[in-house]
């Protein structure tokens, strides 16, 4: 399939609902419906991530449209203006891609078990679908990644299937941040490089409690590729599991594991910032006190900063 089609595959199945109430204003949402997932890959692209790709138009998608037009020195107003478009999309049309699934990708799927004690007697928390591990990939929702291939039945999916989906794997460059900040009041992440100009920006969700929202100033101490994670009862009281485990357990590491694919350690007991089994909550659930990315989001945080580099929590 043409990358143009699947522009407008994505275009139309979104727009297809309004299409039979109101036929006229079809083709104005259809270009609105891919305007907005090519928005978003352009900002993912360049580090300024919308949270999951899925063609809306929501606070994060605008938010991380404000951070990037401050990064450019222009007018904030989280709007995709004329100018602010053609400085961010310019004249690329590639914005989706075809990718075929391998056997390797086919290894990573396996099923989860929804107990604590279930998870931990597994080697690794793979992905449990097709669709979840190719919309991780690719940083989109799962519906989207449906969308843009509504002939494709995920749950039969074998070697060879080709699948469209945002064109996202592109190569980067990361600046390395002098100051993370995490602006709890808007649930985001934003790094820093020279002359405080934005070098990254990143939804996340914070803790649930606000007495354990740690305010203030704090630096990276460690940083663990592929941790696991361990669950103790104590942390975890409102889980009915709690109330019959009585020891810690070791949460094998992988995508599905509690803090995700990576952790970065600050100087505060227990606290850092880390990745998800659950991607598309981000920014509406919250934690027990971390603060908690997509995990692409935290890949690419990692990159941007070392042991050492200055945190700082704002209300």
């Amino acid at each position: 399939m043409r990358l143009t089609s699947n522009r407008w595959r994505l275009a139309s199945v979104v727009a297809i609902s309004f299409f039979i109430l109101h036929p006229s204003s079809f083709i104005l949402r259809a270009q609105v419906a891919s305007s907005l997932a090519e928005w978003q890959i352009a900002l993912d692209r360049q580090n300024f991530f919308p949270g999951c790709i899925d063609g809306k138009l929501g606070t994060r998608t605008k938010l991380a449209i404000s951070a990037w037009q401050e990064s450019h020195g222009m007018r904030v107003d989280g709007v995709m203006g004329p100018d602010t478009e053609k400085l961010l999309i310019g004249t690329n049309a590639d914005w989706f891609t075809q990718y075929t699934l391998t056997e390797d990708d086919l290894k990573n799927i396996a099923s989860v078990p929804l107990t604590w004690k279930g998870k931990s007697e597994q080697p690794t928390l793979t992905y449990e679908t097709v669709i979840e591990m190719i919309a991780e990939k690719f940083h989109a929702t799962e519906q989207i990644i449906q969308t843009l291939n509504s002939d494709v039945n995920f749950a039969q999916a074998k070697a060879g299937q080709a699948l469209n989906v945002p064109n996202v794997m592109v190569p980067k460059t990361y600046e390395k941040a002098h100051v993370v900040r995490v602006k709890l009041s808007k649930k985001v992440i934003v790094a820093y490089g020279d002359n405080d100009q934005i070098i990254g920006f990143f939804p996340c969700s914070i803790g649930a409690d606000k007495a354990k929202r740690p305010v203030g100033e704090l630096k990276v101490i460690a940083i663990a590729p592929k941790p696991n994670f361990t669950w103790d009862p104590a942390v975890f009281a409102e889980s009915p599991e709690a109330q019959t485990i009585k020891s810690k357990l070791i949460i094998p590491p992988g995508p599905n594991n509690p803090v995700g694919v990576y952790w970065i350690g600050l100087n505060r007991t227990g606290y850092g910032m880390h990745g998800t089994p659950k991607p598309e909550d981000i920014g509406k659930t919250e934690s027990h006190g971390c603060f908690r990315l997509a995990n692409w989001n935290v890949l690419a945080l990692a990159e941007m900063i070392e042991i050492g580099t200055p945190l700082i929590v704002e209300p």
